[in-house]
């Protein structure tokens, strides 16, 4: 073959395999992607054009509304009763309303039940094991700012915005008035008594003290000074600890007011 034209073919090789190199870096890398119109791509899922986002009601999520509860949540004739249980077990669940006012200072009872307090009525039920609630009194009280219930939740301190502080004994459908300068309440183990700080208009006049339910005995334990804000009411069963106190003094920060027959410590 000639020497010129095996250099031409030689030449045009090269100039082919440059082409097609360059044609499959280009196809490979550079080749711009046309969108695809909404609908089902031939190898995936629906696919929008993009920088786009879909317009409300095409992602298949139903808005929140008025208009739109009865698609969210099903009615009860749409529920058959076979479904509904009275143990969740992750399907649906019956229940029902436990009360229709403002739920305060719930106590467990030693028989079970639960006391609590209906801020919205103003009255004390106890709602029984099986679910019925009763009123512990005819009594309304209007305005509790809270509610310390003895250990027999027969009885409860309820103190008042102005400061005025009763006992409300529920057995006896009896109130006892006790001084405005006590706060921090807690009952002995039996409910018989009940401690408190008594808080006075100068510091020195501040004092741990115990007395009886319906107000009478008081006897002050212990002068508390500027500490009151450090001590924590708090009534042992063995009637031995009257109050927990903490004193920035080492690590060992902890300690108590401990009350003898003679109210002495």
């Amino acid at each position: 073959m000639n020497q010129n034209l095996k250099r031409i073919f030689t030449i045009v090789g090269l100039v082919l395999a440059v082409c097609l190199i360059a044609f499959g870096i280009y196809y490979l890398f550079f080749r711009p992607i046309t969108p695809a119109g909404p609908g089902v791509a031939p190898e995936g899922p629906a696919v929008e054009p993009g920088g786009q986002l879909p317009e409300i009601g095409e992602g298949g999520v139903v808005p929140v509304g008025p208009e739109n509860v009865n698609r969210l949540i099903p009615s009860a004739g749409q529920i058959g009763e076979k479904e509904i249980s009275e143990v969740a077990g992750g399907g649906y669940t019956k229940v029902s309303q436990f009360s229709p006012g403002k739920i305060n200072a719930p106590v467990m009872t030693p028989s079970g039940g639960f006391n609590y307090f209906n801020a919205t009525e103003g009255r004390f039920y106890r709602l029984n094991q099986n679910g019925s609630a009763e009123r512990l009194s005819d009594q309304r009280f209007f305005s509790v700012a809270s509610v310390t219930w003895s250990p027999s939740a027969e009885q409860a301190v309820l103190e008042y915005p102005d400061g005025s502080n009763i006992v409300y004994d529920f057995m006896a459908n009896k109130q006892y008035s006790l001084p405005k300068e006590m706060q921090d309440f807690d009952f002995t183990a039996s409910g018989g008594q009940l401690a408190a700080e008594a808080i006075g208009a100068r510091e020195e006049n501040n004092w741990l003290v115990t007395a009886n339910t319906d107000g009478s005995n008081i006897q002050f334990i212990e002068r508390l000074g500027g500490r009151a804000e450090d001590v924590d009411v708090n009534w042992s069963p063995n009637g031995q600890v009257v109050a927990l106190f903490k004193e920035d003094v080492n690590a060992d920060t902890a300690g108590d007011f401990r009350r003898q027959e003679s109210g002495e410590f």
